[in-house]
């Protein structure tokens, strides 16, 4: 559940959520924020599929833009097993869809920490 109003950057708790295939119930600010890619107002993004060595496009979220909505959306979550498993197998997909496949899985996220750190420690914060 990410009730936020505003956001900046990418949100880690929501990343996490579509990691682990956790279905998520989110504002249209968490839907823009969301990696690797925004999701669009009706809770749909590219998702990369293997089998077609291409995007398609799935709902990865209940998204709700009003106190209202929102709460709708936490509710038909909890209460309707399909649209969880529907949602939870699509944000899964959704979370390994940047870079071609590659998205947030482990080891993309180890290699771009990496390539932070070699940058890091090219630059004043680390002159001996």
């Amino acid at each position: 559940v990410v009730p936020i109003r505003w956001a900046t950057g990418i949100l880690t708790k929501q990343t996490l959520a579509h990691v682990h295939g956790l279905p998520t119930a989110i504002t249209p600010a968490a839907a823009a924020h969301a990696a690797p890619e925004p999701i669009d107002p009706a809770g749909f993004a590219r998702v990369w599929s293997h089998r077609q060595g291409g995007y398609d496009t799935a709902r990865v979220a209940a998204v709700g833009d009003t106190a209202a909505a929102f709460a709708a959306a936490v509710l038909h979550l909890h209460g309707n097993a399909s649209a969880w498993v529907e949602i939870s197998a699509a944000a899964a997909r959704f979370a390994k869809s940047g870079g071609g496949g590659q998205g947030v899985c482990p080891e993309a996220l180890r290699r771009d920490v990496e390539a932070f750190w070699a940058v890091m420690e090219e630059t004043a914060c680390f002159v001996r």
